[in-house]
This record gives structure tokens, C-alpha cells and sequence, in this order.
């Protein structure tokens, strides 16, 4: 489905669309007619492409060096999403510090998956504990280890589908707030923009930094992001790609931005708000189109495994959520 390519001295990656179902490349067909493919690459080690600190400035605070240091080692796609030497040259220690409470949240939102994957964060493959610290689920190579500790929340929360094969594990995720994840998600995207195009997206890291205030944002459809979950095994490293509508269809009512990232088999879509032009979109009764990109996998890979999955999450509350179910399930 990928090949990797090198280009002007990069590592980018190519995309057979021609393996993917005939709808999904009807789909992708109508969105580039809208949208050019912005920018589409797997994470890799890039620390020989990094400016030194002192040429460095931050794009997030616009300060640069001395004024602000950059001691830290800030990476373009969080390192809990199994990226260790995908890095950043233009974010300051400040803006680090600060995007990582975001990503404290963005691996509550999470729940299971990261342990479940097995995907390392910084020296490890982390532990899951629930919200109430009956379940933990950690690996033990080549298992993966599920503890309880309560036989009763055993009973309650273990589910078999006997025809399907299928064992089902519920739990309670511990509290995160849904506005810090997706700016955990929009701090990426913005990571991923070219730098020309900054000066249009000014409102965008003013709401990333907590700079402005747009009300209620859950009754709005930037913030909703759309989610496929694709079974099978999924061993890549996370892939990020964007779409950007073209200058023809400026007017049109679709966002600028579309950013997408994949880590294993969950693929995010988000689109980037507050771009100079979109400001119509926050307009009562404005019209709105949203499109959402199909999953660059093979049909013959639905085929044998099923799926894909597809599910709208609301990410506009500032409310601290409080004991949100999540789930497991897997195929003997």
C-alpha cells in the first residue's frame, strides 16, 4: 500500500490508491478535486535535518533563542504514539512543557490501546491501569497480560461472543479533558504545516495556546473528529498526512486544512479551525461541508480481516469527563 521514495535528499512515502475498494477510491476522488495532498510521511529519525538551537524560533509563542530555550527534545508526533526520533527544531522548552499536559490527557483518551498495541513511549511499552484499578493490562512478551483483581468486576465486565469467537473486555478510562486531546491533535497538525502558510493560522495557535475563546465548540463540527479503526496488525511507525483545499475553491464552504494521522490500526481526522479563511464557518447558519478521507488500506486487507470501523468522537468540552467506558475485544 506504501512505498517509501526518496526526494531532494527526504524519505517520503508513495501511496497506491489503486489497491483500495472501488468506494473508498470515489471517496478520495471527489476530495482532490477540493484538495491538493499536502503532505503525506512516515515518522523517521531527522535529527540530522534539525537547525542548530541558536538559529531556532518557536511557532508557537514566535519567540526564538535566547529570549527562549530549547534544551528539550520536542517531537513532531507525541512519543507515547511510538515516535522517538521524529523531531521538532521550532519548539521552545515553554511550549513543550505546556503541550505536554495535553498529551497527559491524550493518553487518558487512549485507554487500553497503547499497552494493548504495544507500543513503546519513552523507555517502555506503558502499563494500563482502569479508572478504578481493578483491570491492568500490561506486556509480558509474547502475551499480553490482563489482571484483575476483583472476581465480581470480573463477572460484570467480561463478555464472550460465542459465535463470532470474539472476547470482549470493558473498563473504565481514567479522566481526561476532550479540548486538551484535540489540541494534543491540532498541536501536531500545526507541527505539519508549512511554514509559509502560518501568518493565515494566527487565531488557530492563539486557541492552541488558551488565547481565545470561540463558546461552545462541542455544537461545532471542527471539533468532532472522525476515527476508523481497522483490524489486523498494524507494525508501522505513525504516518501523518494533510490535505489543503485548492486557491480555486477558496470560497467553497470546506475547511482549508484536512490532517489525518495513523498509529497502527486507528487512523484521526481533524480539521484545523480558526484558518483566516474560514472565520465564516463560526457565522450562524453558515453552511458546512465536511469530508472525510477514506483509509489508505488494501481492499484485500478488509477483506481478510473486516472493516473498517468508523466513529465520530466530540472533543469541544472543557469538562474533565468522569469514568468513560472503553473497551477491548480480540479473536482467539
Amino acid at each position: 500500500m506504501f512505498k517509501f521514495i526518496e526526494e531532494n535528499g527526504h524519505r517520503k512515502v508513495q501511496l497506491k490508491t489503486d489497491l483500495m475498494s472501488h468506494e473508498h477510491q470515489e471517496q478520495l476522488r471527489v476530495i482532490e478535486l477540493l484538495y491538493s495532498r499536502d503532505t503525506f510521511v512516515c515518522a523517521y529519525d531527522n535529527r540530522k535535518e534539525l537547525r542548530p538551537k541558536k538559529d531556532r524560533t518557536c511557532r508557537f509563542c514566535g519567540k526564538s533563542y535566547p529570549e527562549v530555550k530549547f534544551k528539550n527534545v520536542s517531537h513532531l508526533i507525541p512519543e507515547l504514539m511510538g515516535n522517538e526520533y521524529y523531531l521538532s527544531d521550532f519548539e521552545c522548552d515553554s511550549c513543550n512543557s505546556k503541550f505536554g499536559v495535553y498529551e497527559n490527557d491524550l493518553a487518558y483518551f487512549f485507554g487500553s490501546f497503547l499497552a494493548v498495541s504495544g507500543i513503546m513511549g519513552k523507555t517502555k511499552v506503558p502499563k494500563f491501569k482502569s479508572n478504578d484499578r481493578h483491570i491492568v493490562i500490561h506486556q509480558n512478551p509474547p502475551y499480553l497480560d490482563i489482571e484483575f483483581n476483583d472476581a465480581e468486576y470480573f463477572k460484570q465486565n467480561i463478555g464472550y461472543d460465542r459465535k463470532n469467537d470474539i472476547q470482549r473486555i470493558n473498563y473504565y478510562k481514567n479522566p481526561f479533558t476532550p479540548l486538551n486531546v484535540y489540541k494534543s491533535f491540532l498541536k501536531i497538525a500545526l507541527s505539519r504545516i508549512h511554514e509559509s502558510d502560518l501568518p493565515n493560522l494566527k487565531e488557530t495557535i492563539k486557541f492552541l495556546n488558551g488565547e481565545n475563546e470561540y463558546g461552545e465548540l462541542e455544537k461545532n463540527s471542527f471539533f468532532t473528529i472522525h476515527k476508523f479503526f481497522i483490524p489486523g496488525n498494524f507494525n508501522n511507525e505513525p504516518i501523518v498526512l494533510s490535505f489543503k483545499k485548492k486557491q480555486e475553491f477558496e470560497k467553497y464552504p470546506a475547511p482549508t486544512h484536512l490532517f489525518i494521522i495513523q498509529i497502527r490500526n486507528i487512523i484521526y481526522q481533524i480539521f484545523i479551525p480558526f484558518h483566516k479563511s474560514d472565520m465564516f464557518f463560526f457565522e450562524p447558519k453558515q453552511e458546512r461541508k465536511f469530508f472525510i478521507v477514506p483509509p489508505f488500506v488494501p481492499e484485500s486487507w478488509t477483506k481478510q480481516f473486516g472493516g473498517p470501523f468508523s466513529e465520530y468522537v466530540n472533543l469541544g468540552s472543557n469538562i474533565r469527563t468522569k469514568g468513560q467506558k472503553g473497551g477491548i475485544e480480540y479473536k482467539y
